[in-house]
């Protein structure tokens, strides 16, 4: 009971209310929203194993780089020397594409590029072939300047 509340949860926040606004689902094959939570979200989390749930929970909680520069965020990112792409995702409720351009700001030799997407937070499964064009290239681009 708890994973299929995990799962109805996740239903909320993982995707924007455009997606569910649009009936974006019908075009994955999924023939009425009920249909689209029990067998997306309920079977996507209800065979994981809870301890695992909890635990990722944990390390977004506690897993602060600020940490490493007595709380300075600046500071922790500002000490990033590799090439690096900020890319989130349009409309993703838990990491907003506006806060990851302020952390961005902080990362020297840094990008900001944003994935749009009706899948929100749940566009790196790649469930569209725009979504997998868009993160390919910024793979592809990054790639690219690092080899030339």
């Amino acid at each position: 009971m708890g994973l299929r509340r995990h799962a109805q949860t996740w239903s909320v926040m993982g995707l924007c209310p455009e997606f569910y606004n649009s009936e974006a689902y019908r075009a994955h094959g999924f023939s009425s929203l009920e249909d689209f939570v029990q067998r997306f979200w309920v079977n996507y989390f209800a065979p994981m194993d809870p301890n695992n749930l909890i635990w990722m929970g944990w390390k977004w909680r506690h897993g602060d780089v600020s940490l490493h520069t007595n709380g300075d965020l600046a500071a922790a990112l500002g000490r990033i020397t590799a090439k690096t792409y900020v890319v989130p995702f349009s409309r993703d409720m838990f990491f907003p594409p506006d806060d990851c351009e302020a952390e961005q700001r902080l990362i020297p030799n840094s990008e900001f590029r944003v994935v749009d997407s009706l899948w929100a937070h749940f566009a790196m499964f790649c469930l569209s072939d725009r979504d997998r064009e868009q993160i390919d290239r910024c793979i592809d681009d990054l790639l690219k300047e690092h080899v030339d």
